[in-house]
């Protein structure tokens, strides 16, 4: 059996512990050892030694909020609303390697058309295609011509959404996705605006816990936040307006945020002159300062952070983790926490810690050599040297 061991490499383990000089040994998919000293094997055929040196060695990151075949454009929306099945796939197929450039390893997918991301992860599942850990949604779930729309099973009772959530299921989705709010990107769609109710909501998420499946609510609007945390969703994504109560409600619940706040940031931050990108800026505008307001409060809270990018909304490509991490710091995350949601806390969300999220011996080897100290710098974790999955290395610069 062929080993690879990282000598010399700054560790972090995703537990919260560093190893100034450590050691990483792996063997097929496996870790088989994390030391502070040198090991020796005795059953290797052969030993593949690589030094770290000078840099840091910690757990495959875990993006726990991207879209599939989305392009980070504009009109990101209306694109894909004119894409066929074949278009869709092509893109969702490229999009996969891009992550691994960046040391994702792997990536919850809320939203894609034609279930491609379903049928994607299958594909590398099985060894045809390579790429990322996939949990994947599928379509969402929504209100008739209610936010994201072109990629949902539209829902308009309890009954109905009942079903549709029972559709995913049968077709093998990992997440229920729910649109409890209206959205930015949607024509039409007022922002804010609870649209699927507590009573649709709660009868999606039961069904979903009974079969294994995690939920995800899209939340903006305060009313329909509040509706889907009751309603017993895994995880709110966006959280524009958590506020103390809802933050407390939010523990009590062991619900997770996954904040994205890159997502916003990237709109109301573009200078773009177009008649398109000035809507957008204005339709976002009376929020996005909230939402930074209701990231320091969650951070403050100590609720559980799952670090999520929205990745393929406009202006924001895959490349941005780092840069969603860092506004987690400015919020008043230690760099270690930051890097502990975009690992071992993304790992719980998606009920995989027991073999992600941690260098620990048994668990995959999941692994990103990084130029840099991270805890020093976030910005070093877009230095990404060698990214394996399974003990595989799928990137290397």
């Amino acid at each position: 059996m062929v080993e690879t061991v990282i000598k010399n490499a700054r560790v972090i383990d995703g537990k919260g512990n560093v190893i100034e000089n450590g050691f990483v040994k792996f063997a097929g998919q496996e870790i088989v050892e994390v030391s502070d000293k040198p090991f020796r094997s005795e059953s290797a055929t052969r030993v593949e030694e690589i030094d770290g040196t000078g840099k840091t060695v910690m757990p495959g990151l875990i993006d726990c909020h991207i879209h599939l075949a989305m392009m980070p454009v504009m009109e990101s929306f209306a694109t894909i609303a004119g894409d066929n099945e074949c278009t869709t796939a092509i893109k969702a197929s490229a999009h996969c390697g891009e992550f691994l450039k960046f040391g994702i390893t792997t990536i919850r997918n809320m939203g894609t058309k034609y279930d491609a991301d379903i049928h994607l992860r299958n594909m590398i599942n099985t060894g045809v295609l390579k790429g990322p850990r996939i949990r994947a949604s599928g379509l969402v779930i929504g209100i008739t011509g209610g936010h994201g729309h072109g990629i949902a099973l539209e829902s308009d009772s309890v009954d109905e959404a009942l079903k549709s959530a029972r559709t995913q299921i049968k077709k093998g989705a990992d997440i229920i996705k729910l649109m409890a709010t209206g959205g930015v990107l949607t024509p039409g769609s007022v922002v804010g605006a609870q649209q699927l109710s507590l009573e649709q909501m709660r009868v999606v998420a039961e069904e979903a816990q009974k079969t294994g499946r995690i939920t995800a609510a899209h939340c903006i609007g305060y009313e329909g936040t509040k509706a889907a945390i009751l309603a017993g969703v895994n995880s709110v994504e966006h959280g524009y307006m958590v506020d103390e109560p809802l933050l407390e409600l939010m523990a009590e619940r062991n619900t997770y945020l996954c904040p994205t706040i890159i997502a916003s940031r990237a709109i109301a931050l573009n200078r773009d002159a177009s008649p398109v990108a000035e809507g957008l800026r204005q339709k976002i505008a009376p929020i996005a300062d909230g939402h930074l307001v209701a990231l320091r409060k969650a951070v403050k809270s100590g609720i559980k952070i799952a670090a999520g990018t929205d990745c393929g909304t406009p202006w924001n490509p895959i490349s941005r983790m780092a840069d969603e991490l860092k506004y987690y710091i400015e919020a008043g995350m230690s760099n270690m926490q930051a890097l502990l949601s975009a690992t071992r806390i993304g790992a719980e969300l998606l009920k995989l810690n027991d073999v992600l999220g941690t260098l620990e011996k048994g668990k995959y080897a999941d692994l990103i050599l990084i130029d840099g100290n991270p805890l020093q710098d976030i910005e070093t974790l877009k230095q990404v040297e060698r990214t394996y999955k399974n003990g595989e290395l799928l990137y290397q610069r």
